[in-house]
């Protein structure tokens, strides 16, 4: 078992592998309180931190087999919040498609991932990005050999009258969709996503995870 401070929050771990058969293994992982803006850059902490900057909490429970044929599999769980998320190149991208910039990118301060991992391909069950007046929902993957990513958002208004109208009808009229490298990912307008196939779907009857010991920070 490990701990330690993360940017001004806290992070600890926790990990074992059995000595005999197959080997098993488990690894957790948890933060809490992290500035997510260093975490970003990697930069050294700061004696003082901007609340702008936003912080977040996480965790990851990931397992497998040493000498077995166990896929290496897990769960995790991020959520950001008080951050400037529509500074971030993807963030700010998708609300040039969906066409909202400022002042709703300003204040796009809020994400929450849910995603599992099997093997080397993350699946992203949670990937919403959201405001007080606006939601970008998403879900997709991300194939962890060759980094790219196919993911589909919806944008859905967060005022409960506009929530019923906007959302409704954006939710029939348009998706996004970003395909391609982690790095440049390509990002385009869906019209009418119900009559055509979720890139971010393909596969996805045969990608499902076993249960996996998870660890809460």
């Amino acid at each position: 078992n490990l701990n330690g401070d993360l940017y001004g929050g806290r992070v600890w771990l926790d990990a074992f592998v059995k000595g005999e058969g197959t080997r098993p293994w488990q690894v957790n992982v948890g933060v809490a309180g992290s500035n997510l803006a260093q975490n970003i850059a990697g930069r050294t902490a700061k004696k003082a931190e901007q609340p702008s900057d936003g912080v977040f909490n996480g965790m990851l429970s990931l397992g497998g087999e040493m000498n077995g044929d166990r896929p290496r599999e897990g769960r995790g769980k991020i959520h950001g919040f008080n951050a400037k998320l529509g500074d971030l190149p993807l963030a700010l991208q998708l609300l040039q498609v969906t066409q909202f910039m400022p002042p709703l990118s300003q204040t796009l301060d809020q994400a929450k991932i849910d995603f599992y991992l099997r093997d080397n391909k993350i699946r992203f069950e949670k990937f919403d990005l959201t405001c007080p007046t606006l939601q970008l929902l998403g879900s997709g993957s991300l194939d962890l050999d060759t980094w790219k990513v196919s993911m589909r958002f919806k944008n859905r208004g967060t005022i409960p009258i506009a929530s019923d109208v906007f959302g409704a009808a954006t939710d029939l009229l348009l998706a996004v969709d970003v395909e391609g490298s982690i790095s440049d990912p390509k990002i385009s307008a869906t019209p009418i996503p119900g009559l055509g196939d979720n890139p971010s779907l393909e596969n996805s009857c045969n990608f499902a995870p076993s249960s996996t010991k998870s660890a809460t920070p």
